[in-house]
């Protein structure tokens, strides 16, 4: 959902899981969610600088077939989805959001 892009997507999964595998995890339990910021990450990465001006070009009803909420979704522009999908569907923090996103969290 955040590049409403499957193949975009699927470099930013496989380059997110790339990046962390670097990495050496102390604690398991947080391969997980730093594996899910990783990936998140590297969206913004691949989708900035347009990120905050940006009104994607893309075959939402291709992309969404027949879910009318992912189509509304991928309909939204960059910024906007990547806070939505941050911060209701990720659940984090409008703080978090604002540092990851490079911006003020009253925007």
């Amino acid at each position: 959902m955040l590049m409403a892009d499957t193949e975009k997507a699927e470099r930013c999964f496989v380059g997110g899981l790339e990046e962390l595998s670097e990495w050496k995890l102390v604690y398991k339990q947080w391969a997980r969610s730093w594996a899910r910021r990783r990936i998140i990450q590297c969206a913004i990465r691949t989708i900035a600088p347009g990120l905050q001006h940006a009104d994607d070009e893309l075959n939402a009803e291709e992309e969404s077939e027949g879910n009318p909420a992912l189509a509304a979704i991928l309909h939204l522009a960059a910024f906007e989805r990547f806070v939505f999908v941050m911060s209701t569907l990720e659940g984090y923090s409008d703080q978090e959001c604002a540092i990851l996103l490079g911006c003020s969290a009253e925007r």
